[in-house]
């Protein structure tokens, strides 16, 4: 996609970070405390709805009140870096691809080309970009119902690792894949 966007430019974690980490402003103790306090207040509403709105819709892992408990404090903790997070997933440019923002199926076209094969084309071309691809798996996969995400969410990450690095050729993939 370098005639639509340019050159892509290659960098390591290491060029990444020399370049973050002298940019990166220290986080005040007053902002730590309204980014906690924001996403503490999202997070209760998504609980009460999940437990207490529509229960039906929800898996039985994704309304046990204790690890949704459990799941609160460990997001709000976190919450204050969120944007170190955010900006640590494009650490290095093998991890930063051409993608649609929330490639779902109201935004792709399917065919069968000669040879039988399944093939795919895009619609809504708006949102596509070069961005951090583990950025845009939850908008990607955010249309798949509860039970079906949650049986093959594994699955689906494992074969995105093995086609990347088969399409690719990039081998980094690999370790991210073992940890899984």
């Amino acid at each position: 996609y370098d005639s639509f966007f340019g050159p892509m430019q290659k960098y390591t974690e290491q060029e990444f970070l020399e370049t973050k980490i002298k940019t990166r402003k220290k986080l005040k103790p007053k902002r730590k405390e309204v980014l906690q306090n924001g996403c503490s207040s999202m997070l209760e509403k998504g609980i009460d709805f999940a437990v207490n709105v529509a229960p039906q819709i929800f898996t039985a892992t994704g309304k046990d009140v204790n690890k949704l408990k459990k799941m609160k404090e460990e997001i709000t903790s976190m919450a204050p870096f969120f944007e170190d997070i955010r900006q640590f997933l494009a650490n290095t440019s093998d991890f930063v691809g051409a993608m649609h923002m929330n490639l779902q199926a109201d935004n792709a076209y399917l065919w069968y080309d000669d040879e039988g094969d399944l093939d795919v084309g895009i619609f809504d071309w708006c949102g596509f970009a070069r961005s951090p691809f583990v950025m845009n798996f939850m908008g990607c996969l955010s249309g798949a119902d509860a039970d079906l995400l949650d049986a093959h969410e594994e699955g689906l990450m494992r074969m995105f690792c093995d086609e990347y690095v088969r399409m690719s050729g990039t081998p980094s993939l690999r370790c991210w894949m073992r940890n899984l």
